[in-house]
């Protein structure tokens, strides 16, 4: 009798699930509903004119004298208004801009979780800090949701919020590949065979494929997120699940930066409408021809950073303690990759104001023989047999004060080398060959 009763209770506690990502939810629910409440009765949803633009552009795909969904436009992105929609249709929605708060409203929610699941998964991974994943967890939501500049943006009809939730939803089902991946080498290396399971990449290029559609920060994410899904399956090659999932992820990444720029071609007769035409950024900046107060000056710009970024979070000490905060979380990262990556943040600032005094070119010729240097003393360390830890270390730091100097100096070269015309597919082609390197580089290096 003991036995089996023993059994259901084993059963009923194996059956019991975890609530937090719910709570976390339910507490996001009420800062968001508070806070729509509040500005809702201050009439302040409408602010940001740029909000009222997107409403206005999601009513005229039903509601002018051409609807059709033309109506979307070239330069924002389709997907917040699509969102936006069915949720305009009341004049009363419209008009008060209600209709395009729910959107972000409920990703803001989203982001909030994802941020939760992102943290704590990553803490639960690591035995050293299973035990703190729960509170971590909590408290990046906390500092992730408490954001008063956040919790004020996810009542308009802005499109950061959604955006933000697409790209942290992207980042945890990317840890979540990642660790999975890591598990079935795990088990190889324990049983001898390959297990090939499904990976949460699939789940990846989906969100990925929605950041793209919202703003054009997600292309750039896309990019460097297959580059690196490039990189291990070419590594897991014998993988033929993960090779098919790999295929999905990258076709679901590219497709959209090209039909966007098939439908710029085909309906405005350029496909780069939304970067040159009349009413991209660029054309706004040059017909106010405003002066730039800190160009050439690293220290007013500087200056104007920080103030901007201060603001941004919040006036006042909630601002100064935001912006603590971002330094120390800079910090951190910094510490924890210092070898290369912390050198080339602290040069980085006196490599661009040395490319605005000295030729460009020079500088870009150094720079990269320091690199050849480094990368030749670290290639006779290996030969040598003396290639410890602290040598590494040094050589890693050494090619980080180059690329400090390096980096700003060849992204402002190629202003200088190129036309105006040609100047976004100059850009394309010097990014292309970039990440190209990046995936082409560890491949040979691994076959090596």
């Amino acid at each position: 009798m003991a036995g089996p009763t023993a059994n259901k209770k084993s059963m009923k506690t194996a059956a019991v699930r975890d609530h937090s990502a719910a709570r976390v939810a339910g507490v996001a629910v009420l800062v968001s509903l508070f806070s729509f409440l509040y500005y809702f009765q201050r009439s302040d949803l409408l602010l940001y004119g740029d909000a009222v633009a997107h409403i206005n552009i999601a009513r005229r795909v039903f509601d002018s004298q051409t609807p059709s969904l033309l109506q979307l436009g070239t330069v924002w992105l389709p997907l917040p208004h699509l969102l936006m929609i069915p949720f305009i249709f009341s004049d009363a929605m419209w008009r008060s801009g209600a209709g395009g708060s729910i959107p972000s409203i409920i990703a803001y929610v989203l982001g909030v979780v994802g941020i939760f699941r992102l943290v704590r998964g990553m803490l639960e991974a690591n035995p050293q800090t299973k035990s703190a994943a729960l509170a971590g967890a909590w408290a990046a939501a906390f500092a992730y949701g408490a954001n008063p500049n956040l919790i004020y943006m996810q009542i308009t009809a802005m499109t950061e919020s959604v955006y933000l939730a697409l790209f942290v939803w992207a980042v945890v089902y990317f840890a979540e590949f990642i660790r999975s991946l890591r598990r079935n080498d795990l088990q190889k290396s324990a049983d001898g065979r390959q297990t090939q399971v499904r990976t949460p990449v699939v789940r990846c290029a989906w969100c990925l494929a929605g950041a793209e559609l919202t703003r054009y920060d997600g292309w750039f994410l896309a990019g460097v997120m297959g580059a690196v899904v490039v990189v291990i399956v070419l590594q897991r090659w014998q993988n033929r699940v993960l090779r098919q999932d790999a295929a999905k992820f990258l076709f679901g990444v590219a497709v959209v930066p090209v039909l966007w720029l098939a439908y710029n071609g085909v309906v405005y007769g350029n496909a780069l409408e939304f970067a040159t035409g009349p009413y991209s950024a660029r054309a706004i900046e040059q017909r106010v021809g405003a002066p730039n107060p800190a160009l050439h000056n690293a220290r007013v710009a500087a200056i104007y950073y920080l103030k901007s970024t201060q603001l941004n979070m919040a006036e006042g000490n909630w601002g100064r303690f935001w912006l603590a905060a971002a330094f120390v979380a800079v910090a951190i990262a910094a510490w924890k990759l210092r070898a290369q990556s912390a050198p080339m943040m602290l040069f980085s600032i006196w490599g661009g104001a040395l490319a605005d005094l000295y030729p460009k070119r020079s500088i870009i010729v150094a720079a990269q023989t320091a690199q050849m240097i480094c990368a030749f003393l670290l290639a006779a360390g290996a030969w040598a047999g003396f290639a410890t830890p602290s040598f590494i270390i040094a050589i890693a730091a050494l090619n980080g004060v180059a690329m400090g100097f390096d980096m700003p100096a060849r992204q402002a070269f190629t202003v200088e080398m190129t036309s105006r015309e040609d100047l976004l597919n100059a850009i394309s082609l010097n990014s292309s060959i970039v990440n190209g390197a990046r995936v082409v580089g560890p491949s040979v290096a691994g076959l090596l």
